[in-house]
Protein backbone atom coordinates (compact mmCIF):
# COMPACT_ATOMS: atom_id res chain seq x y z
CA UNK A 1 0.00 0.00 0.00
CA UNK A 2 1.22 3.69 -0.95
CA UNK A 3 1.58 5.81 1.67
CA UNK A 4 -0.39 8.55 0.74
CA UNK A 5 0.53 10.97 3.60
CA UNK A 6 3.24 13.72 2.52
CA UNK A 7 6.54 13.84 3.80
CA UNK A 8 8.13 16.98 5.85
CA UNK A 9 11.43 17.97 5.46
CA UNK A 10 13.14 20.56 7.29
CA UNK A 11 16.10 22.49 5.90
CA UNK A 12 18.48 23.99 8.80
CA UNK A 13 21.81 25.18 8.99
CA UNK A 14 23.61 28.32 9.84
CA UNK A 15 23.79 31.45 8.29
CA UNK A 16 25.11 31.01 4.76
CA UNK A 17 24.90 27.28 4.53
CA UNK A 18 22.83 26.97 1.50
CA UNK A 19 19.02 26.73 2.82
CA UNK A 20 17.57 29.31 0.56
CA UNK A 21 19.77 27.68 -2.62
CA UNK A 22 18.06 24.06 -1.59
CA UNK A 23 14.57 25.71 -1.14
CA UNK A 24 14.96 27.12 -4.85
CA UNK A 25 16.52 23.69 -5.66
CA UNK A 26 13.32 21.96 -4.04
CA UNK A 27 11.04 24.50 -5.92
CA UNK A 28 12.64 24.16 -9.60
CA UNK A 29 11.80 20.31 -8.41
CA UNK A 30 8.14 21.06 -7.87
CA UNK A 31 8.57 20.40 -3.93
CA UNK A 32 6.69 22.68 -2.17
CA UNK A 33 8.61 24.91 0.48
CA UNK A 34 7.46 26.76 3.18
CA UNK A 35 10.13 29.70 4.06
CA UNK A 36 9.30 29.93 7.71
CA UNK A 37 12.43 33.07 7.56
CA UNK A 38 10.17 34.82 5.01
CA UNK A 39 7.18 34.42 6.95
CA UNK A 40 8.50 36.04 9.80
CA UNK A 41 9.96 38.78 8.24
CA UNK A 42 6.66 39.53 6.27
CA UNK A 43 5.00 38.98 9.89
CA UNK A 44 7.03 41.80 11.64
CA UNK A 45 5.30 43.96 8.69
CA UNK A 46 2.09 42.74 8.49
CA UNK A 47 1.06 41.01 12.44
CA UNK A 48 -0.42 44.37 14.05
CA UNK A 49 -0.70 41.99 17.11
CA UNK A 50 2.94 41.84 16.72
CA UNK A 51 3.92 45.30 16.29
CA UNK A 52 2.02 46.03 19.35
CA UNK A 53 3.91 43.66 21.26
CA UNK A 54 7.01 44.57 19.91
CA UNK A 55 6.30 48.52 20.96
CA UNK A 56 5.43 47.46 24.63
CA UNK A 57 8.78 45.98 25.15
CA UNK A 58 11.26 47.79 22.62
CA UNK A 59 9.92 51.35 22.82
CA UNK A 60 9.15 52.98 19.49
CA UNK A 61 12.69 53.82 18.09
CA UNK A 62 12.61 50.27 16.55
CA UNK A 63 9.52 51.44 14.43
CA UNK A 64 10.13 53.57 11.04
CA UNK A 65 6.69 55.32 10.63
CA UNK A 66 4.25 52.14 11.07
CA UNK A 67 6.99 49.48 9.93
CA UNK A 68 9.40 47.78 12.29
CA UNK A 69 13.03 49.21 10.99
CA UNK A 70 14.68 45.88 10.04
CA UNK A 71 17.83 47.82 9.14
CA UNK A 72 18.34 48.28 12.85
CA UNK A 73 17.17 44.66 13.97
CA UNK A 74 20.40 43.38 15.40
CA UNK A 75 20.87 46.42 17.81
CA UNK A 76 17.55 46.12 19.47
CA UNK A 77 16.60 42.22 18.75
CA UNK A 78 20.44 41.56 21.11
CA UNK A 79 18.58 43.51 24.05
CA UNK A 80 15.87 40.81 24.47
CA UNK A 81 16.68 37.53 21.84
CA UNK A 82 15.13 35.18 23.96
CA UNK A 83 11.36 36.99 24.32
CA UNK A 84 11.33 37.77 20.60
CA UNK A 85 12.60 34.45 19.47
CA UNK A 86 9.51 33.03 21.61
CA UNK A 87 6.92 35.56 20.09
CA UNK A 88 7.78 34.96 17.09
CA UNK A 89 8.36 31.57 17.13
CA UNK A 90 4.82 31.64 18.49
CA UNK A 91 3.43 33.73 15.63
CA UNK A 92 5.15 31.27 12.62
CA UNK A 93 3.48 27.74 14.78
CA UNK A 94 0.09 29.50 14.58
CA UNK A 95 0.55 30.36 10.70
CA UNK A 96 1.97 27.08 10.33
CA UNK A 97 -0.69 24.91 11.81
CA UNK A 98 -3.11 26.67 9.84
CA UNK A 99 -1.25 26.12 6.82
CA UNK A 100 -1.14 21.94 7.57
CA UNK A 101 -4.83 21.91 8.41
CA UNK A 102 -5.86 23.44 4.56
CA UNK A 103 -3.35 20.79 3.08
Amino acid sequence: MMNTKPEIWCITGGIGSGKSTVARVFTQLSIPVYDADSRAKALYQESNELKLKVKSIFGVEVFSGNKIDRKNYPDWFFRKPDWWKNSIHWFIRSFERILWIGH
